[in-house]
């Protein structure tokens, strides 16, 4: 594996005292909580994502990442177009406000041992932060 040097220090303090837009991804998926563990899959093979959000009445419950995928259908042997998504969401969701900057995001999601970040302001989803896409930036 190719190691990548991280930027220059003045660069990174930059990135992290910056507001979590400069992170953030604002195609977010949803799906409602008697969804399917199969339609989370599906949905996030086509959209390229991580997780997904989910909704009950309009309003988001939970959030169900890969790893819950993993851990929580495929490794119990479950079968995936029968595992609704309420029962292996993770909830509640882990949210931020758009003022948050970059280094109080990571350590929100090192505090509550997660690896994405959901963005809201008056109650509407603007989108997630990774933790993934946060190293990235670092190394660029």
């Amino acid at each position: 594996m190719e190691e990548f040097p991280l930027n220059p220090p003045e660069k990174v303090k930059s990135l992290l005292s910056s507001t979590v837009g400069t992170v953030l991804k604002t195609d977010v998926a949803t799906l409602e909580s008697d969804d399917t563990a199969d339609q989370a899959i599906n949905q996030m093979k086509e959209r390229n994502q991580r997780c997904i959000l989910v909704s009950s009445k309009g309003e988001i419950v939970g959030i169900v990442s890969e790893t819950d995928l993993i851990y929580k259908v495929g490794s119990e042997g479950k079968n995936p177009s029968r595992v609704r998504l309420r029962e292996i969401m993770t909830s509640p969701v882990v949210a931020i406000g758009p003022q948050t900057t970059v280094e109080e995001a990571f350590s929100i999601m090192k505090k509550h041992n997660v690896s994405q970040v959901m963005v809201h302001a008056y109650s509407a989803v603007m989108g997630l932060v990774y933790r993934e896409d946060i190293y990235k930036m670092m190394k660029k």
